[in-house]
């Protein structure tokens, strides 16, 4: 097996994370149109070119998840959520370690697409699969600039926490595509995994399902799917009010209407709540404006 890189079998896959991003935020109820824009979206020259070359370093290799857990350091079910056997990035493992042996607060300031997504679900995941009596009420609160990448991540968590053997961990996303009630909520649900292909909605499926659903249609995988995802996520705003995840994911600008109308009982008080910024390095750096004679009332 070569060591190169392979620079056209590369641009597959952000081509791909690209069409299917803007197939998610743009989602079409009609499959006529749907299928109509995938097929626009595929073509050169409408929404993406062929590939200019720039030579990086890569990044340093650190450890696998199997060998993070074989040492005591996650959770053994983290095995069954993520690709235990991939070599870790070495800031991946750094940041890993830093969060869940030394409990410490972290930055992670690394280039694009340098995995820095992973540096604060490993260790969110973690601390939820090694809580033995994990409770209802949000435990980690996830802050995007722009719900567009809110809804790539909720994507990426919903595959990962739908291959739970028994369902523990729930997530859900508070944004202004955050349907109220949850017939709006199964209907939007519906029509988005409509647009999905056979392959991501057998992701949605435990490993052990998704053999004997193989043959099955298109619509009986969507159903599979649906019925699969809402054991995971709280899919409106109804059910995060009634039963709120674990994890919710949010955007800056949203917020603080969020903090208004989530009353603070629904976070669970008895453990910090964990909270990560997802932001550009310009957010850091931009002066933000005094707020006087404001009383501060943190939660603990």
């Amino acid at each position: 097996m070569s060591n190169y890189l392979n620079p056209i079998a590369a641009t597959e896959e952000p081509r791909r994370d690209f069409i299917r991003y803007l197939l998610t935020e743009y989602s079409l109820r009609d499959s006529h149109l749907r299928y109509g824009f995938k097929q626009l979206l595929e073509q050169v020259g409408n929404v993406w070119q062929t590939p200019y070359l720039e030579v990086s370093q890569p990044y340093e290799s650190g450890q696998s998840i199997r060998q993070l857990v074989s040492q005591g350091i996650l959770h053994p079910s983290n095995i069954n959520l993520l690709p235990s056997d991939r070599l870790l990035y070495k800031h991946q493992e750094s940041a890993i370690k830093a969060v869940v042996e030394q409990k410490q607060n972290i930055i992670v300031a690394t280039g694009t697409g340098s995995g820095k997504t992973e540096c604060f679900l490993i260790p969110m995941l973690d601390m939820l699969l090694k809580d033995q009596n994990l409770a209802t009420g949000v435990r980690a609160l996830i802050l995007y600039p722009m719900n567009a990448l809110v809804n790539d991540q909720v994507k990426r968590l919903r595959q990962l926490l739908c291959q739970q053997n028994h369902p523990k961990i729930r997530f859900g996303f508070y944004t202004s595509r955050t349907e109220r009630t949850e017939k709006e909520a199964t209907n939007s649900l519906t029509d988005e995994l409509k647009g999905y292909e056979k392959s991501e909605l057998l992701q949605l499926l435990p490993v052990a399902q998704q053999a004997a659903m193989q043959g099955r249609s298109h619509d009986d995988l969507v159903k599979a799917a649906l019925e699969r995802t809402k054991q995971v996520q709280a899919i409106s705003r109804e059910d995060i009010w009634a039963k709120p995840p674990h994890q919710i994911l949010n955007t800056q600008l949203r917020q603080r209407y969020f903090s208004r109308t989530i009353p603070l009982r629904f976070f669970n008080r008895q453990f910090p709540i964990h909270i990560i910024l997802n932001i550009q390095t310009t957010d850091l750096l931009r002066p933000q404006p005094m707020q006087q004679n404001r009383k501060q009332s943190p939660i603990a």
